[in-house]
């Protein structure tokens, strides 16, 4: 299969030591342009009925198990975004037709770095939703994923559970992020271990020298594979800020736009399949590294990959997997559409950034408002400087992330 030599996120969040203070990019991109790019993926890919998406723009086939993942983390941008009601439910329907038409046992998938995808959708949705079957669920199978797929000899994770022949940086690094992320919902810091057990055996495997490019896999022989995707760029980019190494992300991310993109800055990696999907991953962790304390710069370079790809949409507002070129009229996939969405989502949401300070402070936010941070993450008002009074959890508190 393709993904096998070039595929291995939320928004990126970080452990219970941390407070999120707001954050304003440069506006390049608007909500408005946010919103038409949200409502033209839905009416062209979801199916209200079967509630899954279409994998293709001509309303046919379904979309594969990791993509699906990704588009739902797409709608919950929206709702981070905006509060709207009809975002909130659809990221229960998305989940319900999901488990529907594979279950919840996930482990029947061959490939581990898709579980380990809806391992980290299922942190997002408990973030905003506070619904507890997203995070049981989450918990159960990374811990599966985690007790019987990792090499506890040589270390790293195995790409597949049908055969342990190769480990990749797709598999390694969203494990990574999943175990960054339960370590906070479950205040249980034996996640935090085996998150920085897996990155530090990622970045020694498979880090190029110099922290920049990060290699695809390695085998039982020994032998890596050096091909380079976003994907693999943007999740050790991602498991870097997760964990508190925002160094190793800023040469990732250099070394990402200096060799991935053209002299304008724009990322050049394009195609449908599987690698539809990597500019998406890329632009998520790309964006939570931006709101770094002295990353701001990131924000223009992802900016200018944002307008480049809202200036090739169609004219039913889809964008689509080459950011450098209009639009294709025809045959465009789910998982390509959505990762102009996903960017657009996450540049226009005037939330939260990531500042380091301890549960229960106080802290000020860059809008003049006070919050009171909770231990289980949550804050005692809402930062949202837009037109809505943001969203709340069914137990009324608000979450704290993108």
């Amino acid at each position: 299969m393709l993904k096998s030599l070039i595929r291995g996120l939320a928004p990126v969040v970080v452990f219970s030591s941390v407070l999120f203070s707001t954050y304003v990019p440069a506006r390049a991109s608007t909500a408005e342009q946010a919103d038409q790019a949200v409502a033209a993926f839905i009416k062209t890919y979801w199916n209200p009925t079967s509630k899954t998406f279409y994998k293709y723009d001509d309303k046919t086939g379904t979309l594969d198990f990791w993509h699906t993942a990704h588009s739902w983390e797409t709608i919950m941008d929206a709702y981070a975004r905006t509060g709207k009601e009809e975002y909130r439910l659809m990221i229960r329907d998305v989940y319900d037709g999901f488990v529907k038409m594979h279950g919840t046992d996930w482990t029947q998938n061959d490939y581990n770095d898709d579980i380990a995808w809806w391992v980290i959708a299922c942190t997002h949705a408990y973030d905003l939703t506070g619904d507890q079957r997203y995070l049981t669920q989450a918990k159960i199978e990374f811990d599966w994923v985690y007790s019987t797929q990792r090499d506890p000899v040589k270390g790293g994770v195995w790409w597949k559970n049908t055969e342990h022949l190769v480990k990749n940086s797709c598999i390694v690094q969203p494990m990574i992020i999943s175990a960054a992320k339960l370590a906070r919902l479950l205040k249980d810091d034996t996640y935090r271990v085996k998150a920085e057990s897996l990155y530090a055996w990622q970045k020694r495997t498979l880090v190029a020298p110099g922290g920049g490019q990060v290699w695809d896999n390695i085998n039982t022989s020994g032998v890596i594979s050096k091909y380079t995707s976003t994907y693999n760029q943007g999740t050790y980019i991602g498991s870097a800020v997760l964990l508190g190494h925002v160094a190793d992300a800023k040469v990732c991310a250099d070394w990402t736009k200096a060799n991935m993109c053209n002299t304008a800055g724009i990322l050049t990696e394009q195609g449908q399949g599987d690698v539809g999907s990597f500019k998406l991953i890329l632009a998520r962790y790309m964006v939570g590294l931006s709101c770094q304390p002295g990353c701001a710069t990131y924000t223009q370079w992802m900016e200018a990959n944002a307008a480049k790809v809202w200036s090739y949409r169609r004219t039913d507002g889809l964008m689509g997997h080459n950011w450098n070129a209009p639009a294709p009229t025809t045959g465009l996939e789910a998982q390509c559409a959505a990762g102009g969405v996903c960017l657009l989502n996450l540049l226009t949401n005037p939330t939260v950034s990531i500042l380091p300070v301890a549960d229960g402070m106080r802290a000020r936010s860059g809008s003049g408002k006070v919050l009171q941070v909770n231990g289980d993450r949550t804050a005692s008002i809402w930062l949202f400087s837009g037109a809505t009074s943001g969203l709340r959890r069914p137990d009324g508190r608000i979450p704290l992330l993108r």
